[in-house]
């Protein structure tokens, strides 16, 4: 559009065409957010990655998005430069510029329990009435208000209210720890944030990522394993630990006083081959029925019982609804 044109638009404006001016700038400020977000993953993934040969749909898609990105903030910059052509900006009307609020109830990321509903997982709150729908293959708990979730073969983020933030992308997908998370794409591990830029990160040659509970590297010839401190999401299962430091009841309790641990909120022990948990002062006692579990965090542990996993609080209760599995 050349000046003249733009010239003669703003002279004919009238408060129903502010008003849609105003409906355009939110919509086109929307789609350059969503096509960033893209572009972002894209741009992050093409770098990190050298077999071009085998991308050639993504960089086809990459091409397309940033002609798209382009025309998209042009008319953004368009119909910002005619508001305020009309006196219209951020400063002196910053009403009608923020981001539309919705009727949505806000759902603090604290009150959403990771919760198993047979086979597929979903959050409730503490009295597991279920908030997000369990429809979910795998999950994790939500840190920096987002949730790593599988769905299908592919891990992708929700927010609290159950919206795909981060689409499903990824083979394997962490929680966000300091607003960043790490996930597997194509073979290689990245660092993403929430607008989805990645950023590769560079292995020690000769050793592989090996995601779960716990992120590591690990050696392909001796099998031995570097913990990736930096970005480490909780511990091994007890079952998994190199070492053992689970005991029966009071020795658990000796050795736990031994390492300065008694802030703990929960210490596991072993006996008659299953784990259970007490707190430091003994006030509570959850019995040794659990064939593997997690130490607790934010007052939840993932335990395993009957082969099936699940989450219970510090007073024994389950998250989980399965015909197998009675209130605890």
């Amino acid at each position: 559009m050349t000046q003249e044109e733009i010239e003669d638009e703003k002279a004919k404006l009238s408060d129903d065409q502010i008003k849609d001016l105003i409906e355009e700038y939110h919509s086109l400020k929307k789609k350059v957010k969503s096509i960033s977000k893209r572009w972002n993953f894209l741009n992050g993934a093409l770098s990190g990655y050298s077999d071009y040969e085998n991308m050639k749909e993504e960089i086809e898609e990459w091409e397309a998005l940033d002609s798209i990105l382009t025309e998209s903030e042009s008319e953004l910059e368009r119909v910002k430069y005619l508001l305020k052509e009309q006196g219209i900006t951020k400063k002196n009307h910053p009403e009608l510029f923020k981001k539309k609020s919705t009727s949505i109830q806000q759902v603090e990321p604290s009150i959403l329990i990771p919760y198993r509903k047979g086979e597929k997982w979903g959050f409730s709150d503490y009295k597991k009435s279920i908030i997000i729908e369990c429809i979910y293959d795998e999950v994790k708990t939500f840190k920096n208000d987002y949730a790593a979730v599988k769905l299908d073969a592919n891990w992708g983020y929700i927010d609290v209210h159950g919206n795909t933030v981060i689409p499903f992308y990824f083979e394997e997908a962490l929680s966000f720890k300091d607003d960043k998370a790490v996930v597997l794409f194509m073979g290689n591990a990245y660092e993403i944030n929430n607008k989805m830029e990645l950023n590769l990160i560079d292995l020690t040659p000769g050793y592989k990522w090996c995601f779960g509970k716990e992120t590591y590297f690990q050696s392909m010839d001796t099998g031995s394993s570097i913990i990736f401190k930096n970005i480490q999401i909780s511990k091994m299962s007890f079952r998994d630990k190199i070492f053992n430091p689970l005991t029966p009841f009071e020795e658990s309790l000796s050795m736990f006083n031994q390492r300065n641990m008694v802030n703990k909120a929960m210490i596991p022990f072993f006996e008659d081959s299953k784990f259970g948990y007490f707190s430091a002062d003994k006030s509570i006692l959850l019995p040794a029925i659990y064939d593997d579990g997690y130490d607790f965090e934010d007052d939840f542990a993932f335990v395993k019982i009957n082969n099936q996993w699940g989450y219970i609080n510090k007073q024994g209760i389950q998250y989980w609804d399965d015909n197998d599995f009675s209130e605890g």
